[in-house]
């Protein structure tokens, strides 16, 4: 059955919003685990289309990075709806503290994060990131200040899908982050989502459809 984008639009928005309610209900019964054991998790069920980038993909997320001064890192985000996870796939930054800050959370880490918790300010920002939007916020504010400092080398964060809006595919895979070392003006903001949107189209055609 083929369905049309709306209806995917729907079908995708129902499923957020079941996320997001059971979230709320286990906050409230006290049984809520924002985690999921990395050691009890198979990796295979991470995600039904594991966002793992190329060479090439990375090649182009450096010279994005390098090209636009306020960039001081990135990061590619896989996530799995349907098991609610979220893994890093790509990090890449020149930043000592960034990267150092990165390199402690990943080497002590033994759980994987929630893609959606009891946090509603998070649930909108993975919302709206996934109807397509160039979302950018105070780094504090979303799940990455909550899992590591980065807030104090990149005080913002700008974020596009993967692929970059939930098309006709009907396919969500994750997202990309660029960490920023700065606010960020209209003028950038703008220049940087058009090549974001380059950026994430070519790694959704040429590492998940091949």
């Amino acid at each position: 059955m083929v369905f049309s984008r709306e209806e995917r639009r729907w079908q995708i928005g129902a499923l957020i919003q079941c996320f997001i309610a059971l979230a709320i209900s286990f906050f409230v019964m006290g049984i809520h685990k924002e985690r999921t054991d990395i050691r009890k998790k198979p990796a295979a069920s991470f995600s039904e289309k594991y966002l793992a980038i190329s060479s090439k993909s990375k090649q182009e997320l450096v010279e994005l990075m390098n090209r636009e001064d306020i960039i001081i890192g990135v990061s590619t985000i896989s996530i799995s709806l349907i098991s609610n996870t979220r893994q890093i796939t790509f990090f890449k930054s020149e930043n000592s503290g960034l990267k150092n800050a990165w390199e402690k959370y990943m080497a002590s880490r033994t759980k994987i994060p929630s893609v959606f918790t009891n946090d509603y300010y998070q649930n909108t920002r993975i919302t709206e990131i996934i109807n397509g939007n160039f979302e950018c916020r105070l780094t504090k504010d979303t799940a990455i200040g909550k899992l590591y400092p980065a807030e104090k080398f990149a005080p913002y964060v700008c974020s596009i899908s993967v692929p970059p809006a939930f098309d006709e595919s009907g396919d969500f895979l994750g997202y990309i982050n660029f960490f920023l070392k700065g606010p960020i003006t209209d003028s950038e903001k703008a220049r940087i989502a058009k090549e974001a949107v380059i950026v994430s189209q070519n790694i959704y055609h040429r590492d998940i459809q091949g």
